[in-house]
């Protein structure tokens, strides 16, 4: 968490009285998580959540049938980024979970010759996911061959999937 001073401007009170102020800037998620006067927005973000992860077991599952593939998947509530939460990718799909200033959670995709983009697409149209993705085209990931993309990533956000046959 980033740390801001901030000088407090001069008055004629004493030295004793004068404060100084520290804000700690914090992860929208962690602000949307713990609003208690949002209680509909909550359940929203928590089932935009809990679908993503669901697309997420999906796609792995069927990895194998399409002949295999290394994905990458991240947690970055731990980035430096202050809306990022996961992201995950393939050499075909992208999808990632922000948090957005309004403290609502939103999913980005992308396909590029996606085999199994019509049943990811199907599972788009649910509640809460039809409200949500935002397809982020040419977001820069596929511009680039995917060895380069897996060449920088840390080992333990790369899991390689075996295809079947």
């Amino acid at each position: 968490m980033a740390e801001i001073y901030i000088e407090p401007e001069p008055n004629d009170a004493p030295e004793s009285i004068q404060r100084t102020y520290i804000r700690k800037e914090q992860k929208r998620w962690v602000i949307a998580e713990a609003r208690k006067d949002r209680k509909y927005q909550k359940y929203e973000n928590e089932a935009t959540e809990l679908c993503y992860h669901m697309v997420i077991a999906a796609v792995i599952e069927v990895l194998p049938q399409y002949g295999g593939d290394t994905i990458i998947s991240n947690n970055q509530k731990q980035s430096e980024d202050f809306t990022a939460m996961h992201g995950f990718c393939t050499s075909t799909f992208y999808w990632r979970l922000d948090c957005l200033l309004n403290y609502n959670y939103e999913i980005f995709y992308d396909f590029n010759d996606c085999p199994y983009e019509p049943m990811v697409r199907e599972m788009m149209k649910q509640h809460p996911l039809y409200k949500v993705c935002n397809h982020h085209p040419n977001s820069g990931l596929f511009k680039r061959p995917y060895s380069e993309i897996l060449a920088f990533q840390p080992s333990s956000n790369l899991q390689t999937i075996k295809g079947t046959g």
